[in-house]
């Protein structure tokens, strides 16, 4: 009798890990309603909200992850938002701050620890290695986009890894510079 109520305390415990292992880390980022950014289009809010997406805050002092910037070309602004679902997160870039025109650039599992977007200007993406080949000229800048997974721990190697991609947009598609993996 004993020895059965200890596994099922073990495979109860188990269960809990596996089942609620991934929201829990989750949990801890901050959540913002994309109403909370006064600065997007309320085209933008209006896309964003039908989605129902949130948008992933992980700095406490800071609200990030919703960029401006010329993505698609040198001529309108454009807008990048992180948008976090139950169970995904993806990049949207909004062309000109319309929300009917939105390209889904990157997808992920919550599984990370972090995850972050910044624009990135045309003269820093002329440094970068090109996966394929590199547009001839550079004009627009691009978008830097950088997911972290689990903590580092000193002295632990492969309790940490990291990943940084840019994107461009060029001739109607985007393109992948400078992936940095760190393990």
């Amino acid at each position: 009798m004993y020895d059965k109520s200890v596994q099922m305390i073990s495979i109860v415990g188990l269960g809990i890990i596996v089942i609620f292992g991934a929201p829990l880390a989750q949990a801890r980022v901050r959540q913002l309603d994309p109403s909370a950014f006064r600065e997007l289009p309320a085209d933008v809010v209006a896309e964003l909200q039908r989605r129902n997406c949130k948008i992933p805050q992980f700095d406490k002092h800071m609200r990030s992850n919703v960029v401006q910037g010329r993505f698609f070309d040198s001529e309108r602004t454009d807008w990048a938002v992180l948008c976090l679902l139950k169970k995904r997160t993806s990049l949207l870039v909004f062309l000109g701050g319309q929300g009917e025109n939105i390209a889904e650039i990157d997808t992920r599992p919550n599984n990370f620890s972090t995850w972050s977007i910044r624009p990135i200007n045309p003269q820093a993406l002329m440094s970068l290695g090109w996966n394929g080949s590199k547009p001839a000229l550079l004009e627009h800048q691009g978008i830097m986009s950088g997911v972290e997974y689990g903590e580092p721990t000193p002295g632990h190697i492969y309790d940490y890894s990291a990943e940084e991609k840019v994107f461009y947009y060029y001739r109607g598609k985007w393109l992948e510079a400078g992936t940095t993996i760190v393990n």
